[in-house]
């Protein structure tokens, strides 16, 4: 594992041991890690704001929105990068956790954005 879940969840000083472990790994691996740490942060907007502003990639970004129950800002995210994939991933994921709000929200911006035929 990647030797943070010891500090884990927000011990204080995480943050910096997390930025030294990021300076550790190869630039390829950076959002991997920090996705890795995401299913801890429901409920710390503060701390999972923090990790969300570090990371690189669009689509990991939906991902870790997801893990750590930020439905909502998933969609909205993929949304405004028009990311239709993102989107029907989603949908299944609301269904799972029960979010029937952003499911709807996801079926109707489906409906509206047909793939290329």
């Amino acid at each position: 594992s990647s030797g943070i879940n010891a500090e884990w969840p927000l011990r204080p000083g995480w943050f910096p041991k997390l930025i030294k472990l990021l300076g550790e790994v190869p630039d390829s691996q950076t959002d991997e890690l920090l996705l890795s740490v995401c299913n801890d942060l429901k409920g710390e907007q503060k701390s999972f704001e923090r990790i969300l502003a570090i990371m690189k990639d669009d689509r990991t970004k939906i991902k870790a929105n997801v893990k750590a129950g930020y439905l909502k800002n998933a969609y909205i995210l993929a949304v405004n990068k028009k990311m239709r994939e993102e989107i029907v991933e989603l949908e299944k994921e609301c269904e799972k956790q029960g979010d029937t709000q952003v499911r709807e929200f996801c079926r109707k911006y489906l409906q509206h954005n047909k793939p290329p035929a």
